[in-house]
């Protein structure tokens, strides 16, 4: 399959554009072509596979065959990006298609993201959703690599563990006073509202069930489904939730914020998974990541926790 990127790159380019906007008009929009000649670049490319590559109902999307495909011709793609940079006399940057989750996109990201920037010369391009499903953009072929709670390396893949991210059951001084002045208990837990983040978002049920014996969904709620906002809203009274420590240290410190079930943690390994094929920039990439990374994510080893929840996350009690 990535000879015929090779041989033909117009058709890889309109496949991929096509599965990029979700439509042969759209992709024909960035293409500078006509929606016809996308068509016909699309049924020539599925000829020459003896696949069919797309579904044929909007929004387009590409079948198994066609997300096996996806994955080749962006691994040829680093590929190609590498050989460029090496040949050329002022080679242009790397494009780094990386997936990752919501908190980490809002927390300590962009800082490691500056510095690999001037070390590599890189351009991004960031997908984002939760912890449990970036992987699943990686195994589709729509980034070079993700970053993930889970540690099962994927076909043809490799996995490097980074650390775990720590997070706490936190609430702002006043929401303390008002819903848990009497303790923290299943009681309290269920009168008090608590925010999630969105339907997929199973931190704050499986801490609760976990410490307290309880359901998430049994709780008061309210639904913010973005991480500063999410934090936002537990620093202004909106109830409680489960917060990394590297967004609310400042403010636990500065006793803004309390911590709900002191001792008790969770603890949300951060793997990065990438292609077992992969140019010798990518490994310098991760490994420089992977170092700066560090600074931001808890040092212990995995397993810690004494229990476990979904995807390996650690859930334990400070001695």
């Amino acid at each position: 399959m990535v000879s015929i990127m090779l041989t033909d790159p117009k058709l890889a380019a309109a496949f991929l554009q096509v599965l990029a906007s979700g439509s042969f008009e759209q992709a024909a929009a960035e293409l500078h072509l006509s929606p016809s000649a996308v068509s016909q670049r699309i049924r020539r490319l599925e000829a020459q596979t003896g696949c069919l590559l797309l579904t044929r109902r909007p929004p387009l999307r590409a079948t198994p065959a066609g997300r096996k495909l996806v994955g080749y011709l962006r691994r040829a793609d680093m590929l190609a990006q590498e050989m460029q940079r090496e040949l050329a006399a002022e080679p242009q940057p790397f494009v780094l298609r990386l997936a990752v989750n919501y908190d980490i996109l809002d927390t300590w990201l962009m800082p490691v993201l500056a510095q690999l920037k001037h070390r590599h010369r890189l351009l991004y391009r960031l997908h984002a959703d939760d912890q449990n499903h970036t992987l699943d953009l990686l195994t589709e072929g729509e980034v070079h690599a993700a970053l993930s709670s889970r540690s099962e390396a994927q076909r043809a893949g490799e996995v490097h563990y980074l650390g775990a991210q720590r997070y706490r059951l936190l609430a702002a001084a006043e929401t303390a006073a008002q819903w848990f002045a009497e303790g923290v208990d299943r009681s309290s837990l269920r009168r008090a509202p608590l925010l999630v983040f969105n339907r997929k978002d199973r931190l704050q049920h499986d801490f609760l069930q976990t410490h307290f014996g309880i359901r998430a969904d049994h709780c008061q709620q309210h639904t913010v489904p973005s991480n500063n906002a999410f934090y936002q809203a537990l620093r202004l009274g909106f109830g409680y939730g489960m917060i990394p420590d590297c967004q609310s240290r400042d403010d636990l410190a500065a006793s803004l914020l309390c911590d709900l079930a002191p001792g008790r943690f969770a603890d949300v390994p951060v793997y990065w998974h990438g292609w077992q094929v992969s140019p010798p920039l990518m490994q310098r990439v991760r490994e420089d990541f992977a170092r700066m990374a560090a600074a931001y994510l808890d040092g212990a080893a995995r397993g810690d926790g004494q229990y476990s929840g979904e995807s390996g996350i650690g859930f334990a009690v400070q001695s």
